[in-house]
């Protein structure tokens, strides 16, 4: 019996042996692995330091200054039989895109709108408009501020070409024209459907107002000279160092957003008309970003020491990295080295040093 516990005995401490050996050995290649810039400091907690893309961005609110809206109304009344409006939806000068019993009203992008039925014969400027409207679309006209046959004949071909059945007359009726401000344009709100009762001077339809300004609110701080850019939905438009947008051209691109046409409905929801919104303004919902994403180190917060406002720095081996920061979210600060990269690692919660 004492035979078989010594046997066993010595059982266990031939196993134990390559154990022990294997573990000394596992922790040997171990230490050998460790980055040689930590060999001097094994009792300080480091971290290591990685890198991303960073833009930088924040949401924002978003004024727009624009000019009021333009009501276009009827000239003359009666039942509305047709409509095709929708915001956002272009019209052009020339075309119908509702008929009142029946007939359909033209869009004349004249000066300002007829103010009478003009006869044969008649001569002044709403004549000469009319000519110079029906030249402009691809009509024949005289040209000289007095209704001759040209003209006449050209509105009833008009009319015709946009669905008119009724017989033709000598005389041009103002309620068959609906005045619009430009040949082309685009719709913010539509006023009447099918089936409703129109009378004379009603609104039809609205046309928002050019935008004349556009400009971010309480602009964040930027640590970077790097280019900014405001983001509303899909689009992406270059930002002003003052938080303005100088390029004119994309204001088109913003009406076109579902954020602007989503303002613009909700204030008129609330008790304005497109017409009426306080000091012409509207306010939408937008991002800034940096145009071009920079590649920033990734590191704990209890890394930097000696925060200075943006800028701080990081420790390793009792040597100082200076860093400014650019961001931070979820336990990690986003940082850029002074003099380029990073080392691989750095110190947690270092003993203060000196920090340039």
């Amino acid at each position: 019996m004492k035979v078989n516990i010594v046997k066993a005995s010595l059982a266990l401490f031939c196993v134990g042996i390559p154990l022990v050996l294997g573990g000394a050995a596992g922790y040997l290649v171990f230490a050998d692995d460790l980055p040689e810039a930590i060999g001097t400091s094994a009792q300080e907690k480091v971290a290591p330091v990685t890198y991303r893309e960073f833009t930088d961005t924040h949401n924002v609110e978003v004024d727009l200054v624009q000019d009021k809206s333009t009501n276009l109304r009827s000239s003359g009344g009666g039942r509305v039989t047709a409509v095709n409006c929708k915001p956002g939806q272009t019209w052009e000068n020339g075309k119908s895109y509702i008929e009142i019993d029946g007939e359909p009203i033209v869009n004349l992008a004249t000066s300002a709108p007829l103010w009478r039925d003009i006869s044969m014969g008649d001569f002044g400027k709403d004549v000469e408009e009319l000519q110079a409207q029906l030249a402009k679309i691809g009509y024949n006209s005289e040209g000289n501020g007095v209704l001759g046959p040209y003209a006449s004949a050209s509105v009833v071909e008009l009319r015709r070409a946009n669905g008119s059945l009724t017989e033709p007359t000598n005389v041009v009726e103002m309620q068959n024209f609906l005045w619009v401000p430009s040949d082309s344009l685009e719709v913010s709100n539509c006023n009447i459907e099918v089936g409703q009762m129109l009378a004379p001077d009603q609104t039809v339809a609205s046309v928002q107002g050019a935008i004349r300004e556009v400009s971010v609110k309480s602009l964040p701080d930027f640590n970077q000279e790097v280019g900014m850019e405001l983001v509303v939905d899909d689009i992406a438009i270059p930002l002003e160092a003052d938080g303005s947008v100088a390029d004119q051209s994309s204001f088109q691109k913003l009406v076109k957003t579902p954020s602007y046409i989503q303002s613009l409905a909700s204030s008129t929801a609330q008790g304005e008309t497109p017409n009426e919104i306080p000091t012409g303004k509207l306010t939408l919902k937008g991002a800034i970003r940096l145009s071009e994403p920079i590649r920033v180190a990734v590191i704990p917060p209890a890394a930097l020491f000696g925060e200075n406002g943006a800028n701080a720095c990081v420790l390793l081996n009792e040597k100082s990295f200076e860093v400014s920061i650019l961001g931070s979210e979820l336990g990690q600060t986003f940082v850029v080295g002074r003099d380029g990269d990073l080392p691989e690692l750095v110190n947690l919660n270092p003993k203060e040093s000196r920090c340039p």
